[in-house]
């Protein structure tokens, strides 16, 4: 894929790696028209008034989004993840003089890169407490739209800021890939969305969900039809545009869809002799916690808590293989008809529903504060509500009308584990 920067080609990578900048930056202010060189070396001096070069780590929040189609890619509203420049520097003098500033520009030729401007704090002074800086809450001021679909680069310049003289010397400047920065409402509603999928697959619903029918629009007419339990039901459900809030708990799934899933919990997370009910309330709690706390080493530990297995004699098309994507997370395996490992236990669909309605009251669920904390990772707006999913669904189970059936279509597949 070729950047649409005006005078300048260059590929985009699906790597995300920053480098050394030499280059010239451009800053237009008021008419005036000013030129200075990015410094691509560091060196400072260390205790033995040797000059010795200084190593920059830079590590981001979460990576930018990526696509075929644009490469990488962000939108115009939504915060630039927290970026930390750290300076590895054993041995070496720093003081309050070193300072860092984020910058971003469009490549205006081979030797220069135009600055433009972005929203925040962008220049701050050595944090001593992680001998580095930290750039947060910052965002993009302009759209690639805007500058012809030229795509923007980051650029990170540590420099000495010397008030006495009124002087800047440049150490140090790393340049990211190339960013196209989007505006289209089309792009927030995807952070939307997936952020909806997160908190479906953990928050738990309200047993009156499972007694409930489930109602879709056809078309863009009055014509209601209601959700049955079948491959053609699950995947009518999920992609229902009138049911705007989905349940994809695999205990909804395992119970709603129960001629699809058959749903077994990892006997290796279980310790010590517990009941159903108390296997099936720590497991929650666990969802809950990973998505909250994001921790890796406990999804590395716990590897894989639920495992739903599609039933044997349900045809995996192309419209079911692309819906199972809204179900899977990472403690979640999901897998076809094949024979499941003995450290499977698996939980009766039939007794799940009656057990689900005692143990409700006490299962893990996000609080207004962790909810709050993962809209801001998803950059959405804070009053976006998180209900149980008993209030997902709005007053739709009135209609009554004749159910149909759409046959599944495509070659049959395999789902892999």
């Amino acid at each position: 894929m070729i950047m649409r920067n005006k005078s300048l080609k260059v590929k985009i990578s699906k790597k995300w790696e920053w480098t050394n900048c030499d280059l010239n930056m451009h800053i237009e202010k008021d008419g005036v028209h000013i030129y200075r060189h990015l410094e691509s070396k560091c060196q400072l001096v260390d205790n033995d008034q040797n000059l010795k070069d200084v190593l920059v780590d830079i590590n981001q929040q979460r990576s930018f989004n990526y696509s075929k189609r644009v490469g990488w890619n962000w939108h115009k509203s939504w915060k630039i993840p927290d970026i930390t420049v750290t300076l590895e520097s054993d041995g070496v003098i720093t003081n309050n003089l070193i300072r860092c500033r984020l910058l971003t520009g469009i490549i205006e030729d081979v030797y220069t890169v135009k600055n433009t401007p972005l929203i925040g704090v962008i220049d701050v002074p050595l944090d001593k407490n992680i001998n580095g800086f930290l750039f947060t809450n910052v965002k993009f001021n302009q759209t690639s739209y805007q500058q012809d679909g030229s795509y923007f680069h980051l650029i990170v310049e540590i420099y000495i800021n010397d008030e006495l003289f009124n002087t800047q010397q440049g150490l140090k400047t790393l340049i990211s890939p190339p960013l196209f920065i989007d505006s289209r409402k089309s792009a927030r509603n995807t952070r939307r969305f997936q952020y909806q999928v997160l908190t479906s697959q953990v928050q738990p619903f309200h047993p009156y969900l499972l007694q409930k029918n489930l109602i879709i629009r056809q078309g863009k007419g009055n014509q209601f039809l209601q959700v049955d339990d079948s491959a053609t039901g699950f995947n009518q459900y999920l992609v229902a545009q009138n049911i705007r809030q989905k349940c994809r708990h695999p205990y909804f799934l395992a119970q709603k869809f129960q001629s699809i899933f058959n749903l077994y919990y990892n006997a290796k997370f279980v310790g010590g002799h517990q009941t159903i009910e108390q296997i099936l309330i720590q497991i929650q709690r666990t969802l809950i916690e990973t998505i909250y706390k994001k921790d890796d080493k406990l999804k590395f530990n716990y590897n894989k808590l639920l495992l739903l297995q599609i039933k044997e004699d349900i045809a995996v098309d192309g419209n079911l293989q692309a819906n199972l994507s809204q179900i899977a997370s990472p403690l979640l395996l999901i897998q076809g008809s094949q024979q499941v490992d003995n450290n499977w236990i698996h939980i009766d669909s039939r007794q799940l529903n009656s057990i689900y309605q005692r143990i409700y009251p006490k299962l893990g669920r996000l609080e207004d504060q962790q909810v709050k904390i993962i809209k801001d990772d998803f950059d959405i707006s804070s009053d976006e509500s998180v209900s149980d999913a008993c209030q997902y669904h709005e007053q739709f189970e009135t209609a009554n009308q004749e159910r149909t059936v759409i046959q599944l279509q495509g070659p049959i597949k395999k789902v892999c584990c």
